[in-house]
């Protein structure tokens, strides 16, 4: 009987390890994609504002709505400034939980790989298990047979 791979606990652990930084991962990746669709928006708006704003100033404004203006856009601005601190933020992150999965990656191939030459030798030992068994088996019925013949 093949005996059971004394790592197996180490190997379901590794593979639940795995699994859960490729879900992590994949949450850091939509963090990502939310924080750089958030900034494009960002930048969309201003944009948009500005465009607007001229179109106004163009038949004149006072010194109140361009100062209102100036101030709206430096809040805008810093808006911008700090989402893009945040994409950057979600970048790095999502880039150490890359690292994180591919190193729970390795582990778990490399407790694959042992189980697997695990499960080989044992198929192996086995074979060689059953071919002694078959060679006395017929080793028994040749000494049977000769001495039936020698009597």
């Amino acid at each position: 009987m093949p005996e059971p791979f004394p790592l197996q606990d180490l190997l379901e652990l590794a593979r639940r390890r795995s699994d859960a930084a490729a879900a992590d991962l994949g949450v850091l990746n939509a963090l990502g994609r939310d924080a750089q669709q958030q900034l494009q928006r960002l930048l969309e708006f201003r944009d948009e504002y500005q465009a607007r704003f001229r179109d106004r100033a163009l038949g004149g404004i006072d010194h109140a709505a361009w100062r209102n203006f100036q101030h709206f856009m430096d809040r805008l601005d810093d808006a911008i400034a700090m989402q893009r601190d945040a994409v950057e933020q979600t970048h790095r992150r999502a880039a150490a939980g890359l690292g994180h999965w591919q190193a729970e990656q390795r582990k778990a191939m490399s407790f694959d790989l042992l189980s697997e030459r695990h499960r080989k030798a044992e198929q192996l030992r086995e074979r060689r298990r059953e071919q002694k068994e078959h060679d006395d088996r017929c080793g028994a019925k040749v000494a049977a047979a000769q001495r039936a013949h020698a009597g």
